[in-house]
């Protein structure tokens, strides 16, 4: 190819990036984040807001199922930048449960993980976030970068107990 004949190569087409799973059913918004996804809509974070209570699941694994492979780790900035520094900026409530990023977890294991959040503290609460991560640290900087005084309960298999400190 000849350095004139640059100019006549085609471009790549844009690819849209897939829509964030989003359903507000009965006064109740159910949002799922993943990696690599669009931005929520002006409409869409207005409809969130309108909702009686929102739930956020976030699985930030590095081994999570989550629809598509990846080919590095999962990192916050994988995330859309504006719909997450939204949920965070609203949110009444942070519940992380942290897995070990070197094994793989069956479903019953992410299942009683998660029922270690199931409570009225997170019934009561408007608007909660749920995630799983292996990197619970990048998550309360984040998270205390964007809303320093959100309450910030952390569940593991390590601990007997839930744990609960402002981020």
């Amino acid at each position: 190819m000849q350095s004139a004949d640059i100019n006549k190569v085609s471009p790549v087409p844009h690819v849209p990036l897939p829509a964030i799973a989003l359903s507000i059913d009965e006064g109740i918004a159910m949002i799922t984040l993943e990696p690599h996804v669009r931005e929520l809509t002006a409409a869409e974070k207005k409809a969130i807001l309108a909702a009686n209570r929102i739930r956020v699941f976030i699985d930030a694994r590095v081994a999570g199922n989550l629809s598509g492979p990846l080919p590095d780790p999962i990192k916050l900035s994988d995330y859309p930048a504006d719909t997450l520094r939204f949920c965070v900026q609203h949110t009444t409530l942070v519940c992380v449960g942290v897995v070990d990023c070197r094994k793989e977890h069956s479903a019953e294991e992410i299942e009683s993980l998660l029922r270690q959040f199931d409570g009225k503290h997170v019934e009561d609460s408007r608007f909660v976030i749920r995630m799983l991560t292996d990197a619970p640290y990048d998550v309360g900087d984040y998270i205390s970068r964007h809303r320093p005084y959100v309450p910030f309960r952390v569940a593991s298999p390590h601990y007997t107990e839930t744990e609960e400190s402002d981020a």
